[in-house]
């Protein structure tokens, strides 16, 4: 099994894909081809495919590259988490769940963790109704 992970500078979802991957029972080997324009992200999440992996124990390999083309032929799966146009698209996502829930009187009078991942959910779908800068 390969699968490629186009964009896999994104550490936190990436980290979050291979570890369900990982999990998935009777998927014993195979290769994470992970794919990303900026090299030093790209090995981050290298350094963390390879200890998810060591941790888990499957015999699983990765490969690190920023050229897609190079990883592509021969991949089972190809999984596209680039986020085009940068952090500044994706700043309401992060910035109303902190003013409203995490910094704001509302988190600190409703502390139950089930309620603060309803409102943040719905901030995050509210946010793409907001105006963009």
């Amino acid at each position: 099994m390969k699968v490629a992970l186009i964009g896999a500078g994104s550490g936190q979802f990436a980290q979050t894909v291979i570890t369900d991957i990982l999990a998935i029972e009777g998927l014993d080997a195979g290769t994470f081809a992970l794919v990303d324009l900026d090299p030093e992200r790209l090995e981050l999440t290298h350094e963390v495919a390879e200890q998810l992996i060591e941790l888990v124990g499957k015999p699983w390999m990765v490969q690190a590259t920023t050229d897609r083309r190079s990883v592509l032929p021969g991949c089972d799966y190809v999984i596209n988490m680039i986020e085009v146009g940068g952090l500044a698209n994706v700043e309401y996502d992060y910035t109303i769940p902190l003013k409203y829930i995490w910094g704001g009187s509302m988190y600190r009078r409703h502390e139950r963790a089930g309620w603060a991942l309803q409102v943040f959910a719905h901030c995050t779908l509210l946010a793409g109704h907001l105006p963009r800068h």
